[in-house]
Parts: C-alpha cells; sequence; structure tokens
C-alpha cells in the first residue's frame, strides 16, 4: 500500500521555488520571533480589599522605593526587603514572557521601557506594583533561506493531502 501510495501520490509531487517564495511573502507574520521580556517586579500587596486609606499608604511607600531606585539603588535587594509578590526571595525575578501575551496596561508599560528600566508605580486591584526591565529580545522575521525548509514541508503535505484525496475519489 505505501509503495503504491508513493508511486502514485507523492513520486509525481513538485513544489517549485516561486510557490514556496510566495507562500513565504503571504504568510511572513508567522516566521516571525515574537518580541520578549525578561521581567523583575516589586509588589505591595493590599491587605483590606476595601481600605481606600491603605491604598494611598501603599502608593506613598510604592514612590519611596521608585525613587531609591531612580537614585541607584540595587532592585534584587530592594525587592528582597519590600516585596510580598511572587520571585521577592530571587530579587524579583518573574521570568521571561512574551510581549504580547502580556495584560495590555502592563504592555504598554512594558514597550515604552528600554532595557534596565523601571517604572513608575503601578497601581493594581490588589496592590502597588513596580516593574524592571531586565531584558529585551526584540521581535524579528526570519529570513527566506532560515523558513525555506519548512514552507516545502507545509506545502508538500498540503499536495499529498489533495492529490491523495483526488486519486482515492478516482479509484471510487
Amino acid at each position: 500500500r505505501a509503495q503504491l501510495i508513493e508511486y502514485e501520490v507523492r513520486s509525481k509531487i513538485i513544489i517549485r521555488d516561486e510557490v514556496i517564495q510566495k507562500y513565504y511573502e503571504d504568510h511572513r507574520g508567522t516566521f516571525g520571533v515574537a518580541e520578549k521580556v525578561q521581567l523583575a517586579g516589586i509588589f505591595l500587596m493590599r491587605k483590606n480589599m476595601k481600605s481606600e486609606e491603605e491604598m494611598r499608604e501603599l502608593y506613598k511607600k510604592a514612590q519611596g522605593i521608585s525613587a531609591k531606585l531612580k537614585e541607584g539603588a540595587d532592585f534584587a535587594q530592594m525587592a528582597g526587603a519590600y516585596s510580598n509578590g511572587p520571585g521577592a526571595n530571587q530579587g524579583g525575578d518573574l521570568g521571561q514572557f512574551t510581549v504580547e501575551h502580556l495584560e495590555s496596561g502592563l504592555k504598554s508599560v512594558v514597550e515604552a521601557l528600554p532595557e534596565g528600566g523601571i517604572s513608575d508605580p503601578i497601581v493594581r486591584p490588589n496592590g502597588i506594583q513596580i516593574i524592571k526591565v531586565v531584558k529585551k529580545q526584540t521581535g524579528k522575521i526570519r529570513s527566506f533561506e532560515e523558513v525555506k525548509e519548512a514552507i516545502y514541508g507545509i506545502l508538500y503535505q498540503e499536495e499529498v493531502n489533495r492529490r491523495y484525496q483526488n486519486w482515492i475519489k478516482e479509484l471510487r
């Protein structure tokens, strides 16, 4: 069966370079590498969700922390000392994220910051957050040569499926 399918379907498929190039041009966005960022954060958590007074106090504290950071204080030490959030024991490290998957408010803050940049205090429903962009990896579109074989595989498989279906119809 496999030999018959190979002879009747697969052996007759030729994918030309022009077709591969056109597919690349038409689907260029799918061959990109997404923009990624490594973030660190200091999170001051709210204990009483209904207390506006507590929120104002947290915001003042966050402004003080932010001022110290902008004067050159070490972010990791400040995170260890003040943060109630994830990664506090690791210097506030939150890990690496794809920018497009970040929540919209955080995404706009992160996009505006350069590598090594520290945000102003960000008000969240359950506290105040200060973000540091540890590392930024810009997104890019991979070259045609890098993805040519992958495109060939996609087009070849599509053509095999199409021809196989047609061959089965002819047999019936």
